[in-house]
């Protein structure tokens, strides 16, 4: 009976090992948290971000998050959400998570570079992000991310080089192109960037910054209804997409549309309720308008959020700059002064300014 005992007390132990092998083997929900509602949630975002509904695909992933704080494809799609709506901190923080949740690092590369970019992370992107060699598109617009990153440190020359290997890995990168666009108008070779920016909105019809760029040099080569027609491309392919919406309402102003132009704030102060620029813009249109009380009103708003700022960034506020012109900057920016070009400019509070600006 012994020997029967022990022949049995091998197997048995082994077969009790192994259960609780698959029992922590396996990875059972927190407690409080609710995977099926999560994914649920989940996949609701994904169809309103693919049928260009934004906010709506970030409140649906917020409710995902809450029910299911370790879910990957949540914090991934969530990340790209950051970008579009210009956050790159928020951006990085949560394509992070998702690297550390195990995603794959083609998945994450090339929104993580982008989310440097708006951070103004030049330097770390170029040190940390590289093509991996396996897909060429992805080679391609990781490289074409390294020339914009090249374009914020003022090395124009590499950022030439790396707009062209990207191109080399892939001839239709509308990144590549549009970086290529940037160079040559600082360069001022406009018949060159018009055949870039042409073949840029041929191939990514929907592309806003393509639609933007167009406008931009529609704009400097004194095409004002074009410039508009491409501002206007650009809001309704992304309506999220700040640059675009600015540079349209602040060329309604210069027409003489003030109307439309407030449209175009009143869609703004939506999405970004905290940006200055917003306050700024509804100031410009009621003086505009003579409608004096409301300016003040507005102009206390983006007196309010300015005085939150880091000091460096005010002055961009101010005279705005062109994409790569420095460290940081991510995008054109229209500053209050084009903003106000043949009307007002309403300065106040501006002893309340640093000196040195």
């Amino acid at each position: 009976m012994k020997s029967i005992r022990s022949r049995l007390a091998v197997p048995l132990l082994a077969f009790a090992l192994l259960g609780c092998a698959d029992l922590l083997a396996a990875d059972p929900p927190m407690p409080g948290t609710r995977p099926g509602r999560a994914s649920e949630l989940y996949e609701k975002a994904l169809v309103e971000y693919n049928l260009g509904e934004p906010r709506t695909a970030y409140l649906h992933l917020k409710d995902a998050l809450l029910e299911d704080p370790f879910l990957l494809s949540a914090h991934l799609l969530l990340g790209k959400l950051y970008l579009q709506f210009g956050y790159g901190d928020k951006a990085e923080k949560e394509l992070t998570i998702a690297a550390g949740l195990g995603a794959d690092k083609a998945l994450t590369l090339v929104p993580l570079a982008r989310a440097y970019l708006l951070q103004g992370k030049a330097e770390k992107l170029l040190s940390e992000l590289f093509p991996l060699g396996t897909l060429s598109e992805e080679d391609a617009e990781i490289l074409a991310l390294r020339g914009q990153a090249h374009l914020q440190l003022e090395q124009r020359f590499d950022a030439q080089r790396a707009f062209a290997q990207s191109l080399g890995r892939n001839p239709n990168n509308v990144s590549a192109m549009l970086g290529r666009v940037q160079v040559l108008l600082l360069d001022g070779e406009l018949n060159e960037a018009n055949f870039y920016i042409r073949r840029a909105v041929e191939l990514a019809p929907n592309n806003p910054a393509a639609w933007h760029l167009k406008g931009l040099l529609d704009r400097t080569q004194g095409d004002t209804q074009g410039a508009l027609l491409d501002f206007e491309r650009a809001a309704k392919a992304l309506p999220a997409y700040f640059p675009a919406q600015m540079a349209r309402a602040s060329l309604l102003l210069r027409l003489g549309r003030p109307e439309q132009a407030r449209d175009v704030a009143k869609t703004l102060a939506q999405l970004y309720p905290r940006d200055p620029r917003v306050y700024y813009l509804q100031a410009t249109i009621d003086g505009r308008q003579q409608a004096l009380d409301a300016a003040a009103d507005s102009l206390k708003q983006a007196e309010a959020l300015i005085s939150q700022m880091p000091r460096e960034l005010i002055e961009t506020l101010f005279f705005g700059h062109l994409k790569g012109a420095f460290t940081g900057a991510d995008a054109d920016r229209i500053g209050y002064f084009e903003m106000a070009h043949e009307g007002a400019l309403f300065l106040d509070e501006i002893g309340e300014m640093p000196l040195e600006l």
